[in-house]
């Protein structure tokens, strides 16, 4: 988005047009406007509605790349500290930020393009908050000049590099986190730092120390953010689970001794197939998850149970039938099926099965040999 774009889009006649047309599709916006920039807002706006409610509500402007980095509202929500003084250092589009305001009574939130904090100021008025400074500058500069000290700093590295490639290690990332862990440790109670959801949560010890804490947030059985939190005199747990399933958050705590964990129970005989939210197989902490449940075997990357474990943050089936993996009698009793598989050795889409349907088809090794198991959704 340009200046010229913005400045035009805060116009009384932008935003009725974009008030006539929302919820259209933007081809037809495109042509009934004549505006390739009303055209891309509505539609940003109408993907808004449900990652980002509030933002879809008041109208604000958003551009498309600030929408596809941001947090979404649910996974903000779930950030739930408070406190004085919060300070968010990579403000974006600024959604976290929100979130943060309504816990803690003042926020500076630093953006280190102008063009995306003038923007950030105006959303924040759509949105009727009133506790949030934006600062436009870099983290290092914002640090180097912060003389108090804040309840919690969350800060977002930008995971693209100039040319738009991913950047995948943390020290690649801008701004530096490593580099600048000293500084967030003495100017602030509690440091959260958002990582990519591809980063090994193994690794978060060995780069942050070993005070850090790290926490798996998932939504609807995607993982969505990986957060390290550092804090004064240490975290509560070392490790957390946060799944965010059918409108509910679900929170576990894990020490580090349990990544990893085997439980070494065998279920003598298996009626279930569990499938743990993939915040737990992140993690690695699908059979710590398991303590307490009864027998289970841990085998082909699924759970095999003799009952179904209680207040389980996951998915349930019941077994039907368990047959030998044979390619031509699956292609020919099964020619659409909802197929799962995990850590399988043969390629199941050259079956031929259609993915869809009622019938759930779960593909894995047991006993080292290669089984189908014909199931139906328990919970």
């Amino acid at each position: 988005m340009t200046e010229e774009e913005f400045e035009y889009l805060q116009s009384d006649v932008a935003r009725e047009l974009i008030e006539r047309y929302i919820g259209c599709e933007p081809t037809r916006v495109a042509l009934a406007t004549r505006s390739a920039v009303i055209a891309t807002q509505i539609k940003n706006l109408n993907k808004c509605r449900h990652k980002l409610p509030s933002y879809y509500a008041a109208r604000c402007i958003v551009p498309t790349i600030s929408y596809e980095q941001s947090s979404s509202e649910q996974t903000a929500a779930v950030k739930d500290f408070s406190g004085s003084l919060a300070v968010d250092l990579t403000l974006g589009l600024g959604v976290d930020s929100l979130y943060l305001a309504k816990r803690f009574d003042r926020v500076i939130a630093v953006e280190i393009d102008p063009l995306r904090a003038a923007i950030a100021r105006y959303n924040f008025a759509k949105l009727n908050v009133t506790n949030v400074e934006v600062v436009n500058g870099s983290a290092e500069e914002f640090l180097a000049n912060f003389d108090s000290r804040a309840d919690l700093i969350y800060i977002d590295p930008c995971r693209r590099g100039a040319g738009g490639e991913s950047l995948y290690a943390v020290q690649q990332c801008a701004p530096n986190v490593v580099e600048l862990l000293d500084v967030l440790r003495a100017k602030s109670r509690r440091v959260i730092i958002k990582l990519s959801p591809l980063f090994d949560v193994a690794q978060t010890y060995k780069i942050f120390g070993e005070d850090a804490a790290c926490e798996v947030v998932t939504l609807d059985d995607e993982c969505k953010e990986v957060l390290v939190h550092i804090a004064t005199g240490g975290t509560d747990n070392q490790l957390k689970v946060t799944a965010i399933r059918d409108g509910r958050v679900v929170m576990n705590n894990f020490t580090r001794e349990d990544v990893g964990y085997r439980g070494g129970k065998i279920a003598v005989d298996a009626q279930y197939i569990c499938v743990a939210d993939v915040g737990f197989y992140k993690s690695r902490t699908v059979e710590a998850l398991m303590r307490g449940q009864g027998g289970y075997r841990f085998e082909g990357g699924y759970l095999f149970t003799e009952q179904p474990p209680c207040n389980f943050c996951g998915r349930v089936y019941r077994i039907e039938q368990a047959m030998p993996y044979d390619p031509k009698m699956l292609r020919s009793r099964f020619p659409r099926a909802i197929v799962h598989k995990r850590d399988f050795p043969y390629d199941t889409d050259k079956l031929g099965i259609k993915q869809g349907g009622a019938v759930h088809l779960f593909f894995a090794q047991r006993a080292a040999q290669p089984t189908v198991f014909l199931v139906t959704l328990h919970k």
